[in-house]
């Protein structure tokens, strides 16, 4: 269900910076140089983004990533209409990233899958309710994507 909100953008009020700021959200990219940048991203209090990324050849990033980006369902029998089942972790990654070309990119990553729980609640912010919490884990990934 997509939700209200405002936001303004700001495309380099200094050299390299872009920014989207509103409300649940918050988005901020900057490009050092020609071969380095970096972003932060935060939508709501749980989901939060942080990566680096360096340009190794013409179309080639390597990056470092760290995110927490809680899932959440609603269960058909649940005791309270308003509480949903939550899977919460979070995520540091290194990557390459191949920019291919007509908006494809190819993305390669390794990392470790961190503070993995499950409960249920009203939202993913609640610290006080019975968890069921997962061991960390390694993880890879390799991923095709495409942006029009």
């Amino acid at each position: 269900m997509p939700l209200p909100g405002a936001a303004y953008a700001f495309r380099e009020p200094v050299p390299g910076l872009q920014a989207v700021i509103g409300l649940p959200f918050l988005w901020l990219s900057y490009q050092l140089d020609k071969d380095s940048r970096a972003s932060f991203s935060l939508f709501g209090p749980t989901h939060l983004s942080v990566e680096g990324a360096r340009r190794l050849f013409r179309r080639v990033w390597g990056y470092s990533r760290f995110e927490r980006s809680p899932e959440q369902w609603l269960r058909a029998d649940r005791a309270e209409r308003r509480d949903r089942l939550i899977f919460d972790h979070q995520q540091a990654r290194v990557g390459v990233r191949v920019e291919a070309g007509e908006g494809f990119s190819l993305d390669l990553s390794a990392g470790r899958d961190l503070r993995r729980r499950f409960y249920e609640s009203r939202d993913a912010s609640r610290s006080s309710v019975p968890r069921v919490e997962l061991p960390d884990a390694w993880t890879g990934s390799l991923a095709l994507s495409w942006r029009g």
